[in-house]
């Protein structure tokens, strides 16, 4: 050490550093897979991600391409799909009776699944009502949208195998429906121990952040899932909670006989074939 110079020193201070780091992460990553999956999942997970900003040089000819670590945590990511799909949410409201007998009650949450204002809603909505002779009582559906926004709804058609009304919005004449409609997820591809959120709430939004505890799938050749089950309780005692992914995709509802289960949603891909149905035998 003592017939090395200064240059040298440093240079063996830089090895000795970058060794040390190495060996620090090794055993980190040696820890973390020998923890147990309960430790693991507390874990505030982190993504880094290297964004590439090109830089005009001083004489405007050339070009300086710089790099940079974004860090993402899982908390915003699960607040930016939260607010993703606020607004596509609606509460759906049966209004029965006239004058002096209306009354307006909330019968479950619906979403927006096309630009031309379809919303899906658990078949339980269109439940009937009867009176003290027997008869239905006439009845009316409106949806109430963030902001207290209110538009009447046309009932469209039910699918009894997924369970799934399909409503279509009836703006007031002279206005343009310009509410935007969900994005929906591959719910075949979901994997045990995800990140899902469910988002609720009879008067006031509420959320239940979870992660995927068991799929249930059909038999082979497509293995493809038929009912998504969450490690908590859906975000609102009534139908309809929404489920999205951290990326801000739907990947299910509550809705059908599933409802039994309050831990348990219709996936995605079901809900879009029985919209598909919906659509298709009302023509």
């Amino acid at each position: 050490m003592e017939g090395l110079t200064k240059q040298q020193l440093v240079l063996l201070a830089l090895l000795v550093s970058f060794v040390t780091s190495i060996a620090t992460g090794i055993v980190t990553v040696s820890l973390l897979e020998r923890a147990p999956k309960a430790v693991t999942q507390t874990i505030n997970r982190i993504v880094e991600r290297t964004v590439e900003r090109v830089v005009p040089a001083e004489n405007q000819k050339a070009s300086v391409v710089t790099k940079e670590t974004v860090v993402v945590r899982s908390d915003d990511l699960a607040v930016a799909a939260i607010e993703k799909n606020t607004a596509s949410i609606a509460r759906i409201k049966r209004v029965e009776g006239v004058g002096d007998k209306r009354n307006e009650v909330l019968v479950g949450l619906g979403i927006v699944v096309s630009k031309d204002g379809m919303i899906a809603a658990d078949a339980s909505v269109m439940n009937r009502q009867f009176d003290e002779f027997g008869s239905p009582i006439p009845r009316s559906f409106l949806a109430v949208f963030a902001g207290a926004r209110i538009e009447e709804l046309k009932f469209v058609g039910i699918d009894d195998e997924a369970g799934i009304a399909l409503f279509s919005v009836m703006p007031s004449e002279g206005m343009k429906f310009d509410v935007a409609s969900v994005e929906f997820g591959d719910s075949d591809a979901l994997k045990l121990g995800q990140t899902v959120i469910s988002l609720g709430g009879e008067k006031d939004n509420a959320v239940s952040t979870g992660i995927v505890a068991n799929l249930a799938r059909r038999d082979a050749p497509d293995k493809a899932v038929t009912a998504i089950y969450t490690d908590r309780e859906a975000a609102s005692i009534v139908s309809g909670a929404t489920l999205v992914n951290l990326s801000g995709y739907v990947v299910g509802i509550s809705a059908g006989s599933f409802r039994v289960e309050k831990n348990r949603y219709v996936p995605s891909n079901v809900l879009k074939s029985a919209i598909t149905r919906i659509k298709t035998a009302s023509q």
